[in-house]
């Protein structure tokens, strides 16, 4: 699985490429982002593989950020906080400081940027009236600021990617007819012999924390060496990827990505035979919350 091209790149789908000459790309995009599955959820502490947002008082804004005192004020949560980042990369959305206005202001400041794409929305009618209609708080298009959009934003994603209709959430509800019996096996697996539940636990199936999970970082491919390090870089520890929890979204197969471009339970099974691990890694925490391999 490719890592993303981001801004500077040419064309559409499969036919985009990293331009040339002085335009080519100089980084591709890290696999960072969050699924969407629940994110509405209050009890996300966490977001982003690399956890650059986090639940926690640091800045006195309660939020860990990339931002630091410079969040803006009035997001809604930790969503609302995840929506106006993307807009700052450099590479993802913003472009170099020598290409345009917002690139140029987040350059000097990474909360530069944000007001002028605030307005660039705020004056469009339809959007500048549809903020007065849904924030009591709002009685002019002028109020708007980057935290209502990203408020509007985080309203979106939480309600339209809901998953609690899976027939997992019926049997929880009583259901006791709404897993079959290769389901229940595998249920009987998850939270017993195969210990899958002593990472994967609570509401969201996810203890939200970060692991070495023997899958091996790749020798082949530089930008992956160099531009998806997930937790590594900030955990410093062995020869491992550091992986968050994922939270199971329930509805149906899920592909888990560790880098490589192959379903991540094959590899992290391989990790785990290759380094002598067994079937499952025996992990320790370390001061940052990363866990790390024990053996």
């Amino acid at each position: 699985m490719s890592l993303g091209i981001g801004e500077g790149g040419a064309g559409l789908g499969p036919k985009r490429t990293a331009g040339s000459g002085e335009a080519r790309i100089r980084k591709r995009i890290p696999r960072n982002a969050p699924g969407l599955w629940n994110l509405g959820a209050k009890e996300i502490n966490i977001l982003f593989y690399d956890r650059r947002l986090s639940r926690a008082d640091t800045y006195g804004n309660g939020i860990d950020s990339p931002a630091e005192e410079w969040l803006p004020p009035g997001l809604n949560s930790l969503l609302a906080a995840q929506a106006i980042f993307p807009l700052a990369a450099q590479f993802e959305m913003a472009g170099y400081p020598k290409e345009n206005e917002v690139a140029g202001a987040i350059h000097d400041r990474i909360d530069a940027g944000w007001p002028i794409l605030a307005k660039r929305v705020r004056i469009i009618p339809e959007y500048g009236q549809a903020f007065v209609d849904a924030f009591d708080h709002i009685d002019a298009p002028e109020d708007v600021t980057i935290a209502e959009i990203a408020n509007a934003l985080t309203a979106f994603m939480a309600i339209e990617w809901q998953s609690t209709d899976s027939p997992f959430d019926a049997f929880l509800a009583g259901d006791t007819g709404a897993l079959d019996l290769r389901q229940r096996r595998g249920m009987d697996l998850f939270f017993g012999k195969a210990g899958c539940s002593a990472c994967h636990s609570g509401p969201l199936l996810s203890d939200q924390d970060f692991r070495a999970l023997a899958a091996l970082r790749p020798r082949t491919h530089t930008a992956l060496r160099s531009d998806d390090p997930r937790r590594y870089a900030a955990s410093a520890c062995g020869t491992g990827t550091h992986h968050p929890t994922p939270s199971e979204p329930r509805t149906g197969a899920v592909r888990l990505d560790t880098g490589h471009g192959r379903p991540a339970r094959r590899t992290m099974a391989a990790g785990y035979r290759l380094r002598g691990l067994g079937r499952h890694p025996r992990t320790r925490p370390s001061g940052d919350g990363t866990r790390h391999n024990a053996g």
